[in-house]
């Protein structure tokens, strides 16, 4: 389970900045809102998503170090499906 959310967490992570920068770009492809803007996105994909990713990372080293694939798929899918 460990590993699970290692990975889970360091997907969440790499996927934090392609996100980013298509949010800087287009706004409405990266916030699921109806008037999205740059500040929402810089708020969500540089602190609130990078954050959460950290402390489930930090919270998963009880288990040891070995993030698990399934995890890190999880991880890079999270965001597009939220």
């Amino acid at each position: 389970m460990f590993g699970f959310l290692q990975g889970f967490a360091l997907g969440l992570f790499v996927s934090c900045l392609p996100w980013l920068i298509v949010g800087l770009i287009e706004p409405r492809l990266a916030v699921p809102t109806e008037r999205p803007t740059r500040v929402q996105v810089l708020l969500r994909y540089w602190l609130i998503v990078p954050f959460a990713a950290f402390l489930i990372w930090l919270t998963s080293l009880w288990g040891g170090l070995g993030p698990t694939l399934g995890g890190w798929l999880a991880g890079l899918v999270a965001i597009p499906l939220a």
